[in-house]
């Protein structure tokens, strides 16, 4: 049972439910539907297939790399974490057909994002990494679809900040890990070179930054949601300090998604 728990990674669980609640009480002004629970349910779950899933086709690197995963560890067969994520993918799909069609439909397009990208795009270097921004930022857009489709624009534009801000923190990893992807991944770092990559990074933080204002100005959150300029501010120290210390600077654009959601948690309180 512990290494089914290490399998589904926790934290990564944790945010993926408090990405559809806080979604879920912006879109609603928080007076949250019971369907909300099931959204949760469904979207930690399929987040612990897509887990499980890296893990799987991950497991010849994790020789190297991760030996206490479960796989080469030796504590579970691969043929067996590969049933665990397909029983998870299929039931976090079923229970998001309690909640509408809507949350069904991106239910289903994640799954096939999630398996699109471990099989095939997650060594081709950029293509995964807007993949990848969009699953973090799908999350905000399943939390609102339970409320309807109608309410999906709210939160449109907490999504659309979520993903260019991980554009950036990804391709910045990407410079960051370029030695040891070298034999695993083509990165874009690898085809540019990784000053243009960070130059490109520091383009969807800009962005990013630009268009933080819109959920203000727009009237769909309060004036608590003003804390956004301290995360503003992380992100602009990472377009600063990304071409002395590159690692730094990620980690610091992780702060300050932490800071732009707390935001807009705070304001949609106010």
């Amino acid at each position: 049972m512990k290494s089914f728990f290490q399998l589904a990674r926790p934290a990564n669980c944790a945010m993926a439910g408090i990405g559809v609640l806080l979604g879920c009480s912006i879109a609603t002004s928080f007076h949250l539907p019971i369907e909300v629970i099931y959204a949760i349910i469904a979207a930690v779950t399929i987040t612990v297939g897509g887990n499980a899933l890296n893990d799987y086709f991950d497991r010849e690197i994790d020789v190297i790399i991760h030996k206490e995963r479960p796989i080469p560890s030796n504590r579970l067969f691969p043929k067996q974490v590969l049933a665990f994520a397909s029983i998870c993918f299929i039931t976090g799909t079923a229970i998001s057909t309690i909640i509408n069609p809507i949350c069904f439909g991106i239910a289903i397009f994640n799954v096939a994002t999630l398996i699109l990208y471990e099989k095939y795009l997650k060594k081709e270097g950029l293509a995964g990494n807007v993949l990848i921004s969009y699953l973090v930022a799908s999350v905000f857009l399943f939390g609102g679809a339970v409320a309807g489709i109608e309410k999906i624009t709210i939160v449109g534009i907490l999504a659309i900040l979520a993903f260019l801000a991980n554009m950036g923190r990804e391709l910045m990893k990407d410079v960051e890990d370029i030695v040891g992807d070298e034999r695993e991944r083509r990165t874009l770092p690898m085809k540019i070179g990784e000053r243009k990559t960070i130059i490109t990074a520091c383009s969807f933080l800009g962005i990013a930054i630009a268009f933080s204002p819109m959920p203000f100005v727009l009237g769909v959150v309060g004036k608590g949601y003003l804390l956004v300029i301290v995360a503003d501010l992380m992100f602009a120290h990472s377009i600063f300090s990304s071409f002395k210390d590159v690692g730094r600077a990620s980690r610091n654009i992780k702060i300050g998604m932490v800071l732009a959601l707390l935001s807009f948690l705070i304001g949609g309180m106010s």
